[in-house]
């Protein structure tokens, strides 16, 4: 039983964190969606949390220009050399992010 309960936290605690990607994913972000990150965080969220493609919300931030985002994370100790399944880190993302979309930050 004890594995049971254990096993729906972890599982519903990492259901609630994909809120990460959520909001790294939005073409453009506010104090609002900043704070809600950051209580992810404050919360046990995992900054280094992948999706499907091996994406971490650092991946996604970056390339998004979300630079608020990206320091959030990296002071929560995202990893800034993880790769996605296709070999490319967060500054491969911001690099394409500033080509495809021009200077999309935020702040």
């Amino acid at each position: 039983m004890f594995i049971i309960q254990v096993c729906g936290r972890f599982c519903m605690d990492k259901e609630r964190c994909k809120k990460l990607f959520e909001i790294a994913k939005k073409s453009s972000i506010n104090d609002q969606d900043i704070e809600e990150f950051k209580e992810l965080l404050d919360s046990g969220c995992d900054p280094n949390i992948k999706d499907e493609y091996g994406r971490t919300p650092l991946h996604l931030s970056s390339g998004r220009g979300h630079i608020a985002l990206v320091k959030l994370l990296i002071n929560y100790g995202a990893d800034a050399s993880a790769k996605d399944n296709q070999g490319s880190t967060p500054l491969h993302y911001a690099a394409a992010g500033k080509i495809i979309f021009g200077d999309t930050g935020d702040e």
